[in-house]
């Protein structure tokens, strides 16, 4: 939306309409890939290098959060100052900083960072509709019925086929596809807020002389689609009988994903197709033998599945404590007959056995070290999709 706004601006400072060439389009719509992907790069190299910063910021945990700011900012700024997609840019980083700095960071600098976030969140959308109510009862306002009719009516048109179309092309590549009344729902949920009316009053008043006109539309835009839409959106999702999800992460739920990722990239390795499973489990492997050493403070290879159970577990604790709820602590009762026993102290060997059966998560189990097949076998191991086609015959 940003991009669309800013060709259109350099469109309109040419003044004269016949001074736009092809070329000039063909630009603008290059324009949109170089800004889309150089503000993806810019996030994720400040993202990097904040993942690096916060490395050596063991015995200095009080600056972390300050350090998550300031490279998410700079990164927003560089890329605005190069008139590349700062939003882009901050929402890499974001993603970034989730993978490589969450690991470095202490408990107590990512309660700071993430309660911090919610509350300038809060604030700056509370501040941007608070300026949005003051104008609408402002006296700058132009009023066209024409204008703002048709401009609701094609706003509503385009957001329907554009998802529509979307999600025929995403169904094509989905096992579970979406169904009419999820894209209807989907469509219908269109929002718009603080980006249209920013970018309306942002408008410059010597090449948009009317520019309340424009204030004025979107306006009518941004309280039709809260207020009509976002009222009416929970008894439609009910008469429709739309399926709702209430995804909750689970171990076990983790170690199925994992198992049907892991042998999906096998029968591509067997059948030689490539997917985003093949790519996923090669960057997988680039990140835990490059990126996590340089990145991660004293990275080790430790089970993946133990991590996720770890932070699965403060997540449950930080949740739980937001509801107000009692945070149960360990307990040795027992569950049948509410009878008291001790309990039971594992042995070494047992320890040491649980310890192997983490360690080896299912991401691992492609890259351990086999005894090579010799003999008649050699080649059949080697390749299989020509031994299959000679009937098992060499």
């Amino acid at each position: 939306t940003q991009v669309l706004y800013n060709i259109f601006i350099a469109f309109t400072q040419m003044h004269r309409y016949e001074e736009i060439e092809p070329v000039d389009a063909l630009a603008g719509f290059a324009r949109f890939f170089v800004v889309g992907l150089g503000g993806v790069l810019f996030g994720v190299a400040f993202g990097l290098a904040s993942a690096l910063a916060t490395r050596f910021t063991r015995n200095v945990s009080a600056i972390e959060p300050l350090l998550v700011f300031m490279f998410g900012y700079l990164s927003y700024l560089s890329a605005e100052t190069l008139y590349i997609s700062g939003i882009l840019a901050m929402t890499a980083c974001a993603v970034t900083m989730k993978k490589y700095v969450e690991e470095n960071v202490s408990q107590n600098s990512y309660t700071t960072i993430k309660y911090f976030m919610k509350m300038l969140s809060s604030v700056s959308e509370t501040l941007i509709f608070v300026f949005m109510g003051v104008s609408t009862v402002g006296k700058n306002h132009e009023w066209n019925w024409a204008f703002i009719c048709f401009t609701l009516l094609f706003c509503l048109i385009w957001r329907t086929l554009s998802v529509f179309a979307l999600f025929y092309i995403s169904n094509k590549f989905r096992t579970y596809p979406f169904t009419f009344k999820d894209q209807l729902i989907i469509s219908y949920s269109g929002l718009r807020g603080a980006s249209s009316f920013s970018l309306a009053f942002l408008l410059p008043v010597n090449l948009f002389p009317r520019k309340n006109l424009f204030i004025t539309a979107t306006l009518v835009v941004i309280y039709f689609t809260v207020f009509i839409q976002g009222i009416t959106i929970g008894p439609l999702v009910r008469y429709l009988d739309v399926k709702k999800t209430n995804k909750k992460e689970s171990i076990n739920e983790e170690i199925h994903v994992r198992l049907m990722d892991h042998l999906k990239a096998g029968i591509e390795d067997i059948c030689g197709h490539w997917s985003h499973y093949q790519l996923r489990d090669k960057f997988k492997k680039f990140d835990n033998k490059y990126l996590k050493k340089i990145l991660i403070r004293e990275h080790q290879p430790k089970s993946s599945i133990v991590s996720l159970y770890k932070k699965m577990e403060i997540k449950l604790a930080i949740e739980m404590a937001e509801s107000g709820m009692k945070i149960p602590k360990p307990s040795t009762e027992s569950l049948q007959g509410g009878r008291n026993h001790r309990a039971h102290r594992l042995s070494p060997a047992e320890v040491e056995s649980m310890r192997d059966v983490l360690a080896h998560n299912l991401y691992q189990v492609r890259q351990r070290v086999r005894k090579p097949p010799t003999g008649a076998h050699r080649g059949q191991a080697e390749n299989p999709l020509r031994y299959r086609s000679h009937g098992g015959r060499e």
